[in-house]
């Protein structure tokens, strides 16, 4: 049921309104000033307000709420432009009729209703929860401690995960198309957000350098292919990690090549002795042709 806040409205015109409004089915309650006891500036969904400064009201109440606001005033019309300027949405004189009045609140309502729908959803990302009506935002049952702009940016980007969101639209949805603030604000908050994410919530907000930030959910994001190893030579390495011989021939090649055999040596091959080369652990060989001891005889006496 949406929520009508009547402030400081003349006792004769809220009664009437009062009756009109919960045909409507519209629950109204009335305050005096801003805020009102007991009432959280997020229940409400219209405002009508009754003052002879419209400009300071509008820009009061703008700080607190996003509302629609309807304002009726006996000041001048360049008071009641101001009004307009500093956020108030309709602003009309006091000798305005009840059922225009009225025909403002219920306008306004209707355009209003489905954003309040919206944010009235909560939102599932990875393992981040959030509960928008309770401001909670909660990872594997933990609450996260977040501070109420941190809680609205957070709701803003997880409504539309894998978005592109550029700064001016972020303080357009955050902190009202009234801020007068610079878009380093939304720097700022993104860096305490960073900080109090956790792991756990397989989340990350990604800057785009340019243009501004996107929250992505981890588990939906591609993993990357890890790199193939390569050998020295710049080919791929075996599966089983082992490099290829020095010599470059391939398990294939080496399994059709015939079984190594010992080559005879050939006739004309040069003795060891001829250059100087003596076999390990053999005697040296005599010169020449001279017989060895093994096969020498006594020598004849010469005649």
């Amino acid at each position: 049921m949406p929520t009508v806040l009547l402030i400081d409205v003349p006792a004769s015109r809220a009664l009437g309104l009062e009756e009109r409004l919960a045909v409507d089915g519209c629950l109204v309650r009335r305050a005096s000033g801003w805020p009102a006891d007991g009432l959280d500036a997020t229940e409400v969904d219209v405002v009508l307000a009754h003052t002879a400064n419209p400009a300071a009201l509008a820009l009061a109440l703008r700080r607190l709420s996003r509302a629609p606001l309807v304002m009726v005033t006996d000041a001048a019309p360049t008071d009641r432009v101001a009004a307009l300027t500093c956020g108030a949405d309709v602003c009309l004189a006091e000798t305005e009729a009840d059922p225009v009045v009225e025909a403002h609140v219920m306008s306004l309502l209707r355009r209003w209703q489905p954003r309040v729908r919206h944010q009235l959803e909560t939102v599932q990302v990875g393992e981040l929860f959030l509960d928008p009506p309770g401001r909670r935002a909660q990872v594997a049952g933990e609450d996260l401690e977040l501070r109420p702009r941190e809680f609205d940016l957070l709701v803003a980007l997880a409504r539309s995960t894998g978005r592109a969101f550029r700064r001016h639209e972020l303080l357009d949805q955050v902190w009202g198309p009234r801020f007068t603030g610079g878009v380093n604000t939304v720097d700022v908050h993104i860096s305490w957000l960073r900080q109090k994410l956790p792991v756990a919530a397989r989340v990350r907000i990604t800057t785009l350098r340019g243009v501004g930030y996107r929250l992505d959910e981890l588990s939906r994001l591609a993993p990357a292919t890890p790199a193939e190893p390569t050998s020295a030579n710049g080919g791929a390495a075996p599966a089983d990690g082992n490099l290829p011989g020095e010599t470059g021939a391939s398990p294939s090649e080496a399994a059709a090549a015939p079984p190594e055999t010992t080559a005879a040596p050939s006739a004309n091959a040069a003795h060891p002795s001829a250059n100087g080369a003596v076999p390990p652990g053999d005697a040296a060989l005599p010169p020449g042709n001279a017989a060895l001891p093994s096969e020498s005889t006594d020598p004849t006496p010469a005649a």
